[in-house]
Order: structure tokens, then sequence, then C-alpha cells
């Protein structure tokens, strides 16, 4: 076979398995079956060292206007946190999801440290199921700064380990 055949060939090969490629891992379906808008159930720490009380920023966070929206055509969503009586806070990500698990990155320094409010760090992953979407869920082993969520309760524990548990539920 000529060598221009054979050249041609393997683009075209190259080609093929570049174009099959591009969507194998069936990401954009699976972005799609993530997509809406999403309230929190359950966002709570608990702290590993006995004694320390669990802290539980769902309980703390104004549920009228918290909300996570992913926008799957666009890999994006947006993170709105308010605390009651606090600011708004705006946090934008990127997303994908595939194979039942969605992942959140942080766009800025500003959005990873309004992360940090609600004890996430810039990069999260969170669990959906596949058949039966709308629920996202995550548990992650982390230290945080207990004092910034309530200087009373948590005087002085600004890296306390424990486990984040997050529940969000599709509106």
């Amino acid at each position: 076979m000529p060598t221009c055949t054979r050249c041609a060939l393997l683009a075209v090969a190259i080609a093929a398995l570049a174009f099959t490629g591009c969507d194998s891992d069936g990401s954009t379906r699976d972005l799609d079956l993530v997509d809406g808008v999403y309230t929190v159930a359950e966002l709570s720490f608990d702290p590993s060292a006995t004694g320390l009380p669990d802290a539980d920023l769902g309980a703390d966070l104004d549920d009228t206007v918290t909300r996570l929206q992913i926008f799957g055509g666009d890999a994006e969503a947006l993170f709105t946190t308010k605390f009651e009586g606090g600011l708004s806070r705006r946090t934008d990500l990127t997303v994908t999801a595939s194979r039942g698990r969605a992942t959140f990155r942080a766009v800025t320094p500003d959005d990873e440290d309004e992360l940090a409010s609600v004890f996430l760090p810039p990069q999260f992953d969170l669990s959906y199921n596949e058949d039966a979407p709308g629920r996202l869920e995550g548990t992650f082993s982390q230290s945080v700064d207990l004092e910034s969520f309530d200087p009373e309760t948590y005087a002085g524990l600004r890296n306390v380990p424990g486990r984040l548990t997050v529940r969000l539920v599709r509106l």
C-alpha cells in the first residue's frame, strides 16, 4: 500500500477515534441529568473531637435564597448562599458529570473563599443516582474553621477535623 494511502487511512482512523471519544463517557447526558435548581436539605459538619457539637450550617441558611443552579448545557453552576440576617453570596462554579458523580470547581479565588464560608473545598464531588436523579450528596473528611461559623460556641477552634455532609434536592 502506498505511503500516502496509509497516511490517509491513519488520519481517518485518528479522526474517527477523536470524534467518537468526545462524549464516550456520557458526560453531556449526565450533565442533562443533574441540570436544574437544588435546595439544601442538609449541610452539617460533625467534628471528630468528642464533646464538640455538630455545626448545622443548613439550619442557619436562608432557604428562600440559598440555591444551587446547574446549567448543564453550559457546564456551569451558580451557588447562591445567604445566612439568616447576612449578605447573599454568589459563587460561580464549573461542573462536569459522569457515571453518578458531579464535580464542582470554584472559578476564582473569591469563589473559593465563598465555598469555604460553608465549609466546602474549592473542588468537590457530589454523587447522584442516574436512574432517579434529583438528589446530590456527598461526605467529605476535612478540617474547617468552626470559629468563623459560630465564634461563641467554637471560640479558638480554627482547624478542626471532621466530616462534612451535603445533601441537595432538586426543586
